[in-house]
């Protein structure tokens, strides 16, 4: 893991940066992959990355370093306590109270003594900043909302309907993206991520189109079959067919039922 995200910021950097540092090392990288110089020989059969020397080459201070690996970490927890939610609705009651739940109960304390503490580390680490970033805000009210939950309503037995707002804790997996873009392994899968984000912004106007044609199409409707009580109201009658006003009584019913 270490050798593919240093071997990708390395080539980004070289790419982005052109530094005479770079350029100065150029002969020690190939297809993107860094070799260790060891007493004048190259060990080109065992690749891997010197964080040290690495480190030093890109500028990168090890608080960043740190922080790369503490971001990982915690992304491997967000999959793992996914993975824990959705045990716990299949084979346990998600909304039981402590007494039926408490290996369930236990697990979730861990993962919620976790999130809390990087809540806490990132608050430090960008002080008033914080906030400013929207995941942020929103990773701190999951916490909240799971301190609250289990900490405080659950002892009580007051938290079965506050627990369904905590699965929430779900939109967490969002956060990953983040690191996709970091890691080599996954560029593939981060150019794929980014055409889905470009490609949002024409179906937002694909789907502006299709609610307007929609709605010319709801109000000729409404007209033509859901006041037009003598011809369809006539047919309810003699046959017992469907009821026009139903499926075609206003603009917004007209629409729902084209819409179906």
């Amino acid at each position: 893991m270490d050798q593919d995200v240093f071997a990708w910021i390395l080539k980004d950097r070289y790419k982005s940066t052109r530094t005479t540092a770079l350029r100065n090392h150029g002969d020690d990288y190939e297809d993107d992959e860094v070799v260790l110089q060891t007493d004048g020989t190259s060990s080109r059969d065992e690749h891997f990355v010197d964080s040290t020397r690495l480190r030093s080459l890109l500028s990168l201070p090890g608080s960043t370093w740190t922080l790369l690996r503490f971001n990982i970490f915690i992304a491997a927890i967000i999959c793992v306590n996914v993975i824990v939610i959705g045990l716990e609705i299949d084979l346990g009651d998600f909304t039981a109270n402590i007494e039926d739940r408490l290996g369930w109960y236990a697990v979730e304390n861990v993962f919620l003594l976790i999130f809390t503490f990087e809540m806490v580390a990132r608050m430090r680490h960008h002080g008033r900043y914080y906030f400013r970033d929207p995941w942020n805000t929103l990773d701190c009210i999951i916490v909240t909302l799971g301190i609250i939950e289990t900490w405080f309503l659950a002892p009580i037995g007051n938290a079965s309907n506050f627990r369904m707002l905590t699965s929430l804790r779900v939109i967490r997996l969002l956060r990953l993206g983040r690191l996709v873009h970091l890691l080599r392994s996954f560029k593939e899968l981060w150019l794929i991520i980014m055409g889905l984000v470009d490609s949002l912004k024409t179906l937002g106007w694909v789907c502006l189109l299709l609610l307007l044609v929609l709605y010319v199409c709801g109000i000729f409707t409404t007209i033509q079959i859901g006041q037009d009580t003598g011809t369809y109201g006539e047919y309810r009658i003699s046959s017992g067919g469907w009821d026009h006003k139903e499926y075609f009584g206003t603009v917004l019913k007209s629409m729902y039922t084209l819409f179906q």
